[in-house]
């Protein structure tokens, strides 16, 4: 690579970075009180990083609020992934249904068989912590292992930049590695003298790194292998160049929980709550030193009254000086504002849960509900959460599938499309089966049992007013959106053959009843006496 294109990079990075600078203080703070495993500021590794925490309210939060979303959109036991056809119709012939369920086995295989569903619970933290999470996907190439590699990137690691449509297609990455894992994954010859001389003599000492990726046109297209993303890896220390490739999708899911008008990074519950956090952090510290006081006082000694040091051990004897005051307190700590206080962390904590959606993930209020309540509360949890939802599928899921479809059709483990497809120019979509997309689409499923319900007592009167509906396509609607899976519902054709058949047996049957009455009609006449 040119030198001017290196330094073109990093001038960028720095620009990025210094756009970054103002978040890292909230990072930091939402660091120390809510999310303590990811370290904003280096600190020593396997040093105490819960030296702020005293209630832990907003941690037990934010790791029930990231499962929920973990098991609402990617849960490892439901099929989360559909692909579909445009026009739809192309769907009933077997072999694009057929081809169009392997794509879905072979892509959620892929994703199983990875490292996906761990990673992803560290990616649900930071989003909901931090207001951004950062998903990395590499196409693994050890052909005995497996096919897709993912990662969790530190936001404190990364600077972003957004398209003209508001996606992030530029991610700069600044990180140390081993001069020993450096040498190893990008060979002797692409290291220079330094790095080989640390990986000799301090196998283990970490060097500073910058991974670069953004659109190739960003800089004349000097990407050699003319893939739509460059990938440029650098010794930032020498500004050496290890590494020039590229991506055929942008490998990074950068997806924020919301946005400000102007602003790139994210916002989330973990910065809404900070405030709470810090303040019910605060009063529980200040209970604990009150509770102790009141418990174990200072006390108030006159000097030599005591023979022996003061032992406070149960049952222990102190031997006191004749006509010596006897020891007491150096003050009284009036405990009575205690249970007051207690009522105000209470109100905070309640504060902290309601930041981090506990009313909309606890499905059930009361003891008992009725279907209809539990209806109306689905319904209300998406309204709550769907904007988040439909960021998350823009930012997350949609990327996250088509890389995933494209490394596989890269390594030849798809089949090849029927040539109804190409014959139709037909399109395929890719829809989500989350349990979050279908609660969403369950008030589609009240409002046909609302409008069934209405039809049904009013068809009393007038039967014919049922001819208005399909009620085919309505068990077929009911069926996507409750997520029955496509091979336990009969086609179109076998529903037609299955129609002519019963119908042909209803009228053979009828044929038989009526020959049959023929003959009794025979037989009584017959029988008469004229």
């Amino acid at each position: 690579m040119k030198e001017n294109a290196i330094q073109k990079i990093l001038e960028r990075y720095n620009q990025l970075k210094n756009i970054r600078i103002p978040w890292q203080g909230h990072w930091a703070e939402i660091s120390d009180y809510i999310i303590p495993l990811q370290n904003i500021y280096p600190r020593a590794r396997g040093g105490k990083r819960t030296t702020y925490i005293y209630d832990s309210t907003a941690l037990r939060a934010l790791s029930r609020l990231a499962a929920t979303l973990h098991s609402m959109l990617t849960n490892p036991s439901q099929r989360w992934l559909a692909i579909k056809t445009n026009p739809m119709e192309l769907m009933s012939l077997n072999e694009v249904s057929r081809w169009v369920q392997a794509i879905e086995d072979i892509s959620l295989e892929a994703i199983n068989s990875s490292n996906f569903h761990m990673k992803a619970q560290e990616f649900y933290l930071s989003l909901i912590a931090f207001g951004t999470g950062i998903l990395f996907l590499e196409e693994g190439q050890d052909p005995n292992g497996p096919a897709l590699i993912f990662k969790t990137l530190p936001v404190s690691e990364c600077v972003i930049a957004e398209n003209e449509k508001g996606f992030v297609d530029v991610l700069f990455r600044e990180f140390t590695m081993s001069a020993r894992n450096v040498v190893r994954q990008f060979g002797a010859e692409a290291c220079n003298t330094k790095i080989l001389e640390l990986a000799d003599k301090r196998p283990d000492e970490e060097i500073k790194m910058l991974h670069a990726i953004f659109p190739k046109d960003d800089y004349n297209k000097f990407n050699k292998l003319d893939k739509p993303y460059a990938s440029v890896w650098i010794a930032s220390e020498w500004n050496h160049v290890l590494r020039e490739s590229g991506y055929y999708e942008f490998p990074a899911f950068v997806t924020r929980w919301s946005t400000a008008p102007g602003e790139i990074w994210g916002r989330g519950p973990g910065m809404e709550a900070l405030p709470d956090v810090k303040t019910v952090n605060k009063m529980t510290k200040d209970i604990l030193e009150a509770a102790s006081k009141i418990i174990t006082p200072p006390l108030d000694v006159e000097y030599k009254s005591y023979l022996t040091p003061l032992d406070a051990t149960p049952g222990k004897i102190n031997t006191r000086a004749k006509g010596a005051t006897p020891v007491q307190p150096l003050y009284i700590v009036d405990g009575k504002a205690i249970p007051l206080t207690d009522s105000m962390v209470e109100k905070i904590k309640q504060s902290i849960n309601e930041s981090f959606y506990y009313d909309a993930i606890s499905l059930v209020r009361a003891d008992r509900m009725t279907a209809t309540e539990v209806m109306q509360r689905v319904e209300e949890n998406v309204r709550i959460l769907g904007p988040t939802y439909s960021r998350l599928v823009h930012e997350y899921l949609e990327p996250l599938t088509r890389r995933v479809i494209g490394i596989m059709a890269r390594k030849g483990a798809l089949p090849e499309p029927p040539p109804s497809l190409q014959r139709y120019g037909a399109k395929v979509k890719i829809e989500y089966l989350s349990p979050m997309s279908r609660a969403q689409r369950m008030s589609d499923v009240a409002a046909i049992q609302r409008a069934l319900s209405f039809v049904a007592t009013m068809a009393r009167v007038n039967p014919d007013m049922l001819d208005v509906f399909n009620f085919d396509e309505t068990a077929r609607h009911i069926a996507d959106i409750t997520g029955v899976p496509a091979r336990l519902l009969r086609s179109r054709d076998e529903v037609d053959a299955l129609r002519q058949q019963r119908a042909q047996a209803q009228m053979m049957q009828q044929q038989m009843q009526m020959l049959k009455d023929a003959a009794e009609v025979g037989k009584i006449a017959s029988e008469i006496k004229l």
